[in-house]
């Protein structure tokens, strides 16, 4: 509860190394990823970001992907349930193109810093102003290095002074949303991670930073209805079944898996979609659990926590779309029985400044 209470309302610290990365280099990298992916990669500029998903040629989901532009590669990161696949079909598509794939995932650190004050933390960590308005939006930041009268021993006295002299360490910083409050997500060398998270944890008793576990992550997420791949949704889900239709480039012309999406927007529907639910009861819903109206099967509960900010029981899960309409009545049936529960609008919490 603890780690929960500082994202919402101070500034939680994540580790998110878990999760792969790929590097894309080569001349001809943005127009062998905008042929392959599901969004304009080829507009994107140095610093800016877009989400992405990698679809078969049937349109189901790959992976779903931060892409984010730098000046001489493309990063591409994702939940690790879709590592293999994703380099796999990569591999596949580049042909002769001049694209180079590294894996960089063992290399790199993510940290994720999340809450009301996370930018007022990497103002002071930075020591300076963050021009980062939208989503995805990243650029390179220097921050003092550990013991060298830098970031741990100033800010821990006063956010507002200006660090000492010292060597610095670049570090990305990119704009992202991951639990319905003001974040970013932090790209570092690997070898630094452990340092990093000292003077983090370290300098941010001023702003009443927390480290945060996973455990306290999902509850986060799930209240601002963010599916996790390898967990929510997976390769036998179209994109618009997962609410993932903001992946979707309907401009740009052909990609893979292009054809079935598009026959789903402009001549038919999907038969489900991710939706939220609401329990009035205090039993627990687990994943995998029925959802049912009237004994009918209509879906099935892919997450479930207890949320504190509803104080009670919440779920995503996909939902038959005859019984799609917030508010209508449905029941799960769980170990301890039948639960009541109302579909519900996504997301549960929604920050303003978010």
């Amino acid at each position: 509860m603890e780690e929960y209470q500082a994202v919402r309302y101070s500034v939680g610290l994540m580790d998110v190394s878990y999760r792969t990365t790929f590097s894309v280099g080569g001349p001809d990298r943005a127009d062998f990823l905008h042929r392959v992916l599901s969004n304009d990669v080829k507009r994107l500029r140095p610093g800016a970001g877009r989400h992405a998903a990698l679809l078969t040629a049937q349109g189901k989901l790959i992976s779903v992907m931060k892409v984010l532009a730098t000046e001489d590669t493309i990063l591409l990161e994702m939940e690790p349930a879709a590592r293999a696949a994703v380099c796999d079909t990569l591999e596949m598509y580049k042909l002769a193109q001049k694209v180079e794939l590294n894996d960089v995932t063992e290399v790199v650190a993510k940290l994720l810093v999340q809450g009301p004050k996370a930018a007022e933390f990497l103002r002071a960590v930075v020591n300076q102003e963050l021009a980062l308005e939208a989503d995805l939006q990243h650029h390179e930041y220097q921050i003092a290095e550990w013991g060298n009268g830098g970031m741990g021993a100033r800010i821990s006295h006063s956010p507002t002074l200006p660090l000492s002299h010292s060597p610095t360490l670049p570090v990305r910083v990119v704009r992202v949303h991951e639990t319905g409050e003001v974040g970013y997500e932090l790209i570092a060398p690997a070898t630094q991670a452990a340092s990093l998270w000292i003077q983090f944890t370290q300098a941010g008793t001023a702003f009443g930073l927390k480290p945060v576990g996973l455990r306290a992550f999902n509850t986060l997420r799930v209240e601002a209805g963010l599916p996790w791949y390898g967990v929510d949704m997976d390769d036998t889900n179209f994109p618009q079944e997962a609410q993932m239709d903001h992946l979707l480039d309907w401009d740009k012309g052909c990609y893979v898996g292009q054809e079935p999406v598009a026959r789903i927007k402009y001549r038919g529907h999907v038969n489900k979609r991710l939706a939220g639910l609401k329990f009035s009861q205090g039993v627990q819903p687990q994943p995998g659990n029925r959802i049912t109206k009237d004994d009918r099967d209509v879906g099935r509960v892919t997450s479930a926590v207890f949320s504190p900010h509803l104080n009670g029981p919440i779920a995503l899960g996909y939902v038959r779309r005859e019984f799609l309409e917030p508010g209508m009545e449905i029941t799960v049936e769980t170990t301890a029985g039948p639960v009541a529960a109302r579909v519900a609008e996504l997301p549960f919490y929604r920050s303003s400044a978010s």
